[in-house]
């Protein structure tokens, strides 16, 4: 039986690996805007179009600049709790009773690095917040059985996938 309530210290799961991509794609970005500005500016025929065209671009690009920020952000944030208790979960500020919870998948069983999202039921992909890894490395095994067996015990289809499928 699930204890009245259980507390771990979790983190954002994957926050670096994502600024990252998130950077390549605004480096990408920023690459098209100066090639479009370059020659637009060469052009004898400047276009409405084109200018448009390329402040788009360009809006894309620091849009995923602070994306990327916000991301190295998370990867410094202090540690959160999960708390499981009878029939709720709490993540950071955010409660989702059990018959909320779509889906949990889990990712690295056989690692170390065990990542954990909780699908809420109406979302097409786990949020952020409800991705993590359990920050205590001693008792990693033993406290992601106990989640995963208050998830069986609620019924909650769990899914061993890898991690970019579901994030």
């Amino acid at each position: 039986m699930i204890p009245e309530r259980r507390r771990f210290a979790v983190r954002t799961a994957y926050p670096i690996t994502i600024s990252f991509v998130y950077l390549i794609q605004a480096a990408l970005f920023y690459m098209m805007f100066y090639q479009q500005y370059r020659l637009e500016k060469e052009s004898p025929y400047p276009a409405i179009q084109n200018w448009t065209s390329i402040w788009f671009v360009l809006g894309v690009a620091i849009l995923l600049t602070i994306a990327a920020g916000f991301s190295i952000w998370q990867a410094f944030r202090p540690e959160y709790e999960l708390e499981l208790s009878e029939d709720r979960i709490k993540l950071r500020r955010v409660e989702l009773g059990s018959q909320e919870i779509k889906k949990v998948y889990i990712s690295g069983l056989d690692t170390d690095q065990i990542a954990i999202g909780i699908k809420p039921k109406g979302k097409l992909a786990v949020p952020n917040d409800f991705s993590f890894k359990i920050n205590d490395t001693e008792q990693v095994g033993q406290q992601v059985r106990e989640f995963l067996n208050w998830a069986k015990h609620h019924n909650i289809p769990v899914i061993n996938r890898k991690s970019t499928s579901w994030m």
